[in-house]
């Protein structure tokens, strides 16, 4: 939806963005701390190959959401420099949700191989590492518009 089609849509405060950093942060520990507390299933554990290959849809999902968190931050503040504040402040919201949502995806394909009892296991404790720290790298910041 577009911003025209939603003219009450209020973009995020830089308050509101550190609550959701703060709610996301949590959600990410919270879905690791279940990952350590289930119980094993009896089945059948899936080949190594399925954990490389959530390694390999990790960090692509790593450099795209980045490449693209990186463009909208940069077209945020050339939207200020240009005085549209508003135009600015809806894209300095829509990079901050997406980076905190690209930092938990990577938690959760941790959390995949957490239940599936994926193999070698170092993997899931690497990914929830990965969007542990992605998390902490994207705590919201003042836009930088100037």
């Amino acid at each position: 939806m577009t911003g025209a089609a939603r003219p009450n849509a209020k973009p995020l405060t830089l308050e509101i963005a550190r609550f959701l950093w703060a709610a996301f942060l949590c959600s990410a520990c919270g879905i690791i701390a279940i990952s350590r507390i289930l119980k094993p299933q009896p089945h059948a554990a899936p080949s190594a190959s399925f954990g490389w290959a959530l390694v390999v849809v990790a960090a692509v999902d790593i450099v795209f959401f980045g490449l693209i968190r990186r463009n909208i931050l940069a077209k945020s503040r050339q939207q200020a420099m240009q005085g549209d504040s508003t135009a600015a402040q809806a894209s300095w919201s829509v990079a901050q949700l997406l980076g905190l949502a690209a930092a938990e995806s990577i938690v959760l394909f941790g959390f995949v191989l957490s239940v599936l009892h994926g193999r070698p296991s170092w993997i899931r404790v690497a990914l929830f590492a990965v969007g542990l720290l992605l998390m902490v790298s994207y705590f919201p910041q003042r836009p930088d518009n100037s």
